[in-house]
């Protein structure tokens, strides 16, 4: 049984120029009512992820949201 999905935004589920097809809303939709968690995994700050949380309905307590960043050499990573 799936529990949880982590996706990354970018070139994931969201193609040139920011368009998310409604292929991508629905299946999200179809997840989050089977009781899967879904974690939006990706470089962009919370004010940049904001748009596509509320498009795919991950809202309220149980939104998950992950920017990974990596010190290296003095200088800070996304990832």
């Amino acid at each position: 049984m799936i529990k949880l999905i982590a996706t990354d935004i970018d070139q994931t589920l969201v193609g040139s120029g920011d368009y998310m097809p409604d292929s991508v809303v629905k299946a999200v939709h179809e997840a989050l009512a089977r009781g899967i968690k879904i974690v939006l995994a990706s470089g962009r700050p919370l004010v940049g992820m904001q748009s596509y949380l509320g498009l795919l309905g991950i809202d309220g307590p149980e939104r998950f949201w992950c920017k990974v960043e990596i010190k290296r050499r003095s200088k800070w990573l996304c990832l």
